[in-house]
């Protein structure tokens, strides 16, 4: 991971940081730390990043701007790939549609004034998050056309009927065509996407979403240490500082076992949970040589 690391500060504009805190990047602000957190600005960037993990044998996933996550305590194994500023982009395009980078926050379509677009102005996240998660049905209905880089090559997919493909594992998502004669799925709960931190997914076979549920069962405002199943915004889970994972979970699974106790409904989770459940133990540095500035403290060492 080091030499991995050292290769990857040596590419134009790459940020390389080993044992970077997870909880810094993610709307959530938990998890423990990851291997090498790693900033690509721009695809071409991104390729040569691939191209180094590969070399290393290096296991990665890419982590989209305002995408949710849960990671564990114990942080991510491996190699965490941020898209940057370059895979951020909003074009118009000839026949009325437009061309979104993988990275471009929904919010921005709204800078176009009123148009067929403005319901995804309200969206969250971006379409890079989206297609990597649950939340892809949303674009059912939507996409004429979308690139996304597979190992050394750019590939173009056309949806048929404007189906939503599901990406390969080692493929990253660059850009997204939206077609202005289609529209996005509907939903009988939501006019849009969960919101951000929305910690259940709505329960198949009834009716109500699960909010609903976890109104009924008296649970809207529950807390557990630094965790909140929020009031204002029903089911979404919000950490109020330094709230460990651990936790998180633990409150989780107390709602889901009572409104299934209480109620007979299965919720299950909405949001990813990822990473160690415990921290590697890292090897001790070698003892100093006796003498050495790394056992007396040098010249500059100061009396406790």
């Amino acid at each position: 991971m080091e030499a991995l690391a050292a290769e990857l500060r040596a590419v134009p504009g790459v940020i390389a940081r080993p044992d970077e805190p997870a909880a810094r990047h993610l709307p959530l602000r938990c998890g423990g730390p990851v291997d090498l957190w790693v900033v690509a600005p721009d695809p071409e960037a991104l390729g040569a990043v691939l191209a180094a993990a590969r070399r290393h044998r290096v296991k990665w996933r890419v982590h989209w701007p305002f995408e949710d996550w849960l990671v564990r305590d114990g942080g991510i194994a491996g190699m965490v790939v941020r898209p940057g500023r370059g895979f951020e982009g909003l074009e118009r395009l000839d026949d009325g549609g437009l061309r979104l980078g993988a990275a471009t926050p929904w919010g921005a379509l709204a800078a176009l004034g009123e148009g067929w677009w403005s319901e995804l102005a309200r969206w969250p996240g971006c379409p890079g998050g989206m297609l990597a998660g649950p939340e892809r049905r949303w674009l059912r209905g939507l996409l004429r056309q979308l690139r996304w880089r597979r190992g050394r090559r750019v590939e173009t997919v056309r949806p048929p009927d404007g189906e939503v493909p599901e990406p390969p594992a080692t493929a990253v998502l660059l850009d997204v065509d939206l077609d202005p004669s289609l529209r996005a799925a509907p939903s009988r709960h939501r006019r849009g996407p969960p919101p951000p931190g929305t910690a259940f997914a709505d329960p198949e076979g009834v009716r109500d979403p699960a909010e609903a549920w976890l109104a009924r069962a008296g649970l809207l405002g529950s807390r557990l240490r630094a965790w909140v199943l929020s009031e204002a915004e029903p089911g979404v889970l919000v950490n109020r500082g330094g709230g460990r994972t651990a936790d998180a979970l633990m409150l989780l699974r107390g709602a889901a076992e009572r409104v299934e106790r209480t109620r007979g409904v299965t919720l299950t989770l909405a949001l990813p949970v990822v990473g160690r459940r415990e921290a590697p133990r890292r090897p001790a540095p070698p003892p100093a040589a006796p003498g050495s500035s790394e056992q007396t403290g040098g010249s500059d060492a100061q009396p406790s």
